[in-house]
């Protein structure tokens, strides 16, 4: 996207972290895990590194927007009264 994207809601750990920055987010807000866990947002980042290291990612940079879309093809499962219904 051209525009910066910030990924917020849910974000309680790094996989979740990750799950936003894959779908394109450049950044993402930790609200609510904060106040269950003062730590939350150290462990997030952590988390991130380790997940970085292990894969040999170089740069988060290279993780925004990394999921790649489905080629999606539709096949018509059955027709009724002259309609074609898509699945």
């Amino acid at each position: 996207s051209p525009f910066p994207l910030i990924g917020m809601g849910g974000i309680m750990n790094a996989q979740d972290a990750l799950e936003f920055i894959i779908c394109g987010a450049n950044a993402v807000a930790v609200g609510t895990a904060n106040f269950v866990n003062p730590r939350a947002s150290l462990e997030i980042l952590t988390g991130i590194k380790k997940y970085l290291k292990e894969n040999k990612i170089g740069n988060i940079k290279s993780l925004v927007g990394s999921l790649a879309e489905p080629k999606i093809i539709a096949s018509p499962l059955r027709a009724c009264n002259d309609e074609v219904i898509y699945e």
